[in-house]
C-alpha cells in the first residue's frame, strides 16, 4: 500500500516506507488510548486506531 503512495519503484523507497509504517503503528499502539480513552484492546480496537492514524497521516 505504501509503495503505491510514495512511488512506483519497488525498492527505491522501501526504507522510507518501512520507517513511516513503524512510526504510524507505534503511534497507534500507545497505551494511553487503551487505558485512559477506553479503546478496546482487541484486534478491532487496534485496527481502528491504526486506521485513524493512517487517516491523519494522509491528511
Amino acid at each position: 500500500m505504501f509503495q503505491r503512495i510514495f512511488g512506483r519503484e519497488r525498492h527505491a523507497n522501501r526504507a522510507i516506507t518501512e520507517a513511516l509504517y513503524a512510526q504510524i503503528v507505534a503511534a497507534a499502539r500507545q497505551t494511553v488510548f487503551y487505558s485512559h480513552w477506553n479503546v478496546p484492546d482487541t484486534p478491532l480496537g487496534r485496527f481502528e486506531m491504526l486506521s485513524l492514524h493512517m487517516f491523519l497521516f494522509q491528511h
